[in-house]
């Protein structure tokens, strides 16, 4: 049975953890948080423009140079994993990719197999009204041509037909 625990001290009124050694800083004790300023120490740390958006390891390891409070590493990866930020930047993984499918790309018949691509932005407008872009491809084999030749059959359109 422990008879007091080492780790915890009271320093001037104030409750503190000692920092383990694993975490590598100037200080030997963490201020303890209450529960109601842990999500702006988490906020701070991460969010703040001089922060960076670290990743939950490197915030944890920044927060735990100057605090401790309880369930730390399971709040900082939940505020990062809702992170607005760190979600439209986040790389997409392998598992959450969709599975790749093997299409049937041969043409039954003349013409039967086309491919449009519709560039719709605000282009100016030419003399004669045009202002779409409309790229065809009428086979594989034309399809394979732009590919590797980089040419483009362009065909302009006055308006956008529903």
């Amino acid at each position: 049975m422990r008879q007091g625990a080492d780790y915890l001290k009271v320093k001037n009124g104030i409750l503190c953890r000692k920092i383990p050694d694993h975490i590598t800083g100037t200080q030997e004790w963490a201020l303890v948080l209450p529960k109601d300023h842990t999500q702006k120490v988490i906020q701070a740390a991460h969010s703040n423009p001089l922060s960076a958006h670290f990743s939950s390891r490197k915030t944890e390891q920044k927060i735990a140079q100057l605090f401790f409070f309880p369930n730390m590493r399971q709040k900082i990866s939940n505020y990062i994993r809702s992170c607005k930020a760190c979600q439209l930047v986040k790389p997409i993984r392998k598992s959450e990719r969709a599975p790749s499918q093997e299409i049937d790309i041969l043409a039954d018949s003349v013409f039967s197999d086309i491919s449009l691509d519709f560039i719709r932005s605000e282009f100016p407008m030419t003399k004669r009204k045009n202002k779409y872009i409309i790229n065809r491809y009428k086979n594989k084999k034309q399809i394979m041509e732009q590919t590797f030749t980089r040419l483009v059959e362009i065909t302009l359109r006055s308006r956008q037909r529903q």
